[in-house]
Formats: C-alpha cells, structure tokens, sequence
C-alpha cells in the first residue's frame, strides 16, 4: 500500500498528489484527442477500459484503480509524454470534486471564467493552461 498524504479541513478531505496525477492523466489523455482526432470509443478500446470508464474519468470521477492502471500503462507503452498540470489546474479539479460527478464539469467551468475574468480585470494575459479549463 502506498503512503498517502492528505489534507484535511472540514470540508475537504483530498489526496493533493492523487489530485495532480489525475489531472496530468487527463491533460494526457486530452492531448491524444485534440492530436489524433480519436473517439472516446476507440481510446477506450486501445487502453482496455470501457467507453464509459473513460468519459467518467473525464469527467473528473474518480476512476477505479483498474482503470486508472490501464490508461497509465496505455501511455507509458506507447511512449506519450504525460502533461503535467498547473497547481492552478489542480486547485480547480480539487474545489470541483467537493460537487456531485454531474456538477463537476459545469463547477470547473464556471471556477475557470471566474478566475479568467480576475486575470483580465487585472491587465494580465490568461495563463494557457486556464484557457484550456475553459475549453473543457
């Protein structure tokens, strides 16, 4: 069993370096898409889990061990580099996982246009990876 290192409020209770591996097996996985032009359907096949499994853990679920087993196998083996992400990636996958899996993807969204409108008011560029949340 690995150690784990948790931080822990009232309200939170979340594995800070599970939360950004996660996050850099999504940026990954996000990247094979946007290059390969790949179906949720066909990745899933590739890397052995259920299309469902995979849109899941898009959605930012948190994935049975299998799973997240086989899509870190699928990119080892295939020679993908895993995208690291942000701490600020990482902050919003942690604030949206207090919410219900089906609000995740719509708190994450609307955490991103928050953030994205402070950089603006402030005068400065938004940062790449905060585009990218607001993609998603």
């Amino acid at each position: 069993m690995r150690p784990r290192f948790w931080y822990n409020t009232p309200f939170l209770l979340v594995d800070i370096r599970d939360a950004a591996t996660l996050e850099t097996l999504r940026n990954t996985v996000r990247d094979e898409i946007q290059a390969t032009g790949k179906r949720l359907t066909e990745l899933a096949g590739e890397m052995g889990v259920s299309r469902a499994a995979l849109a899941d853990f898009m959605a930012y679920s948190m994935p049975q061990d299998s799973t997240l087993e086989r899509i870190g196998l699928w990119i080892d083996n295939s020679g993908r580099e895993r995208r690291k992400p942000r701490a600020g990636q990482v902050a919003i996958t942690l604030v949206a996982e207090m919410y219900p899996l089906r609000s995740r993807a719509r708190v994450r969204r609307l955490l991103a246009r928050a953030l994205a409108a402070q950089f603006r008011r402030d005068g400065r560029k938004v940062p790449p990876w905060l585009a990218e949340a607001l993609e998603g």
